[in-house]
């Protein structure tokens, strides 16, 4: 679990640098001509060429992911048979003892982030 936080805060600190990079270049515009109008500005254009070379980004990656990656099949002894949303109620009570245990500037921290991502 530590090296999988360790590779998203690297890929975020990443993808921070690259995002503050592509808003502070103005020019980035010319790179897809077609985005500029006469109803939207540079930054406008700007923001839309962004938008377009990430999809691009992410179909690309997408799709070598898809095609390189190799799923292997799961080998697991025969399960006992389970009631019906017993997994889900057996993740209610865990998330509900871990948010029981949770100190009060962590609270502050959750609920800044929800309002951040609400706005």
């Amino acid at each position: 679990m530590m090296i999988a936080n360790g590779w998203f805060s690297f890929f975020m600190a990443i993808g921070n640098i690259l995002g503050y990079a592509a808003g502070s270049f103005s020019n980035i515009h010319k790179l897809v001509p077609f985005t500029l109008t006469t109803v939207c500005d540079v930054y406008c254009t700007n923001l839309k060429t962004c938008f377009l070379i990430d999809i691009v980004f992410l179909m690309s990656v997408t799709i070598i992911a898809i095609t390189t990656v190799k799923e292997t099949p799961l080998v697991s002894k025969e399960a006992p048979d389970r009631d019906e949303g017993g997994s889900s109620c057996a993740f209610i009570r865990e998330l509900a003892s871990a948010f029981k245990t949770l100190k009060k500037p962590m609270w502050i921290l959750l609920l800044i982030t929800c309002l951040n991502w609400i706005a």
